[in-house]
């Protein structure tokens, strides 16, 4: 009776054990880097109404591939950007800090909210690699989940479901007005990405808005660009101006 009874609790234990487990599995949140790959273009709008009577718009996009680990972004240029890039580094010395700011990028997870920072500088035939201390410089935020998915899983978790329709039927509206500011969040929770992000004040006078357009062809591979630079020497940003 003893033996029976006692493999009885042990198989109990077993399946409470089972049970738990799963629930652990899906409360906790999944790690970026298990994202499905994809590609996409975003758009990034900036509207500013400043206090000396200046409004200022601002609109750029980026290409980005996010697979695994890594996450490739490049801004998308007009066909002139080539031809003034060279004179602008015909003006410089060659030890002068270059104009990263559109070079294309990659970004590596080492956590979560940990990543390194890879500049190619095609031009130069070089890839430049950024020291953490020289992350604020560049205005690099080092979250790997921002970078993969744009909204970390903590902001997310913070919004709350709004009426607002999506028109996409693996999203949703998110939202939260906060100490005079507010944030809409158009999140996709089966391609872990934001699809719209609309942020700023509720006067009117900060506006800033990031549209994502998800290509339905998946790249695996890195980018071409980056595979044409396997062989490139790196170099550091922070010999820069030594």
């Amino acid at each position: 009776m003893k033996e029976h009874w006692m493999k009885h609790a042990g198989l109990l234990v077993v399946i409470v054990a089972a049970l738990v487990g799963a629930v652990v599995a899906r409360s906790a949140p999944a790690r970026a880097s298990n994202a499905p790959c994809l590609s996409a273009i975003v758009e990034h709008r900036e509207h500013t109404e400043g206090a000396d009577g200046i409004t200022r718009d601002v609109v750029y996009r980026d290409t980005l591939q996010r697979c695994v680990d890594r996450v490739y972004t490049a801004r998308i240029l007009p066909p002139t950007a080539m031809a003034t890039a060279a004179k602008v580094r015909a003006a410089h010395g060659a030890h002068e800090a270059p104009d990263v700011s559109a070079l294309p990028r990659l970004v590596v997870r080492v956590t979560d909210d940990r990543s390194t920072l890879a500049i190619l500088d095609a031009a130069e035939k070089r890839i430049i690699d950024v020291d953490r201390g020289s992350f604020e410089t560049l205005r690099f935020d080092p979250s790997f989940e921002r970078a993969a998915s744009l909204v970390d899983a903590k902001t997310i978790a913070s919004l709350e479901p709004l009426a607002r329709p999506s028109s996409v039927a693996t999203a949703r509206w998110l939202g939260r007005d906060k100490a005079a500011r507010y944030l809409r969040v158009l999140w996709d929770g089966e391609r872990r990405i934001a699809l719209a992000i609309e942020s700023g004040t509720l006067d009117g006078t900060v506006r800033d808005e990031v549209h994502v357009a998800v290509d339905d062809a998946i790249a695996t591979a890195p980018p071409a660009a980056w595979e044409a630079a396997k062989a490139f020497p790196h170099v550091d940003f922070a010999d820069f101006g030594d």
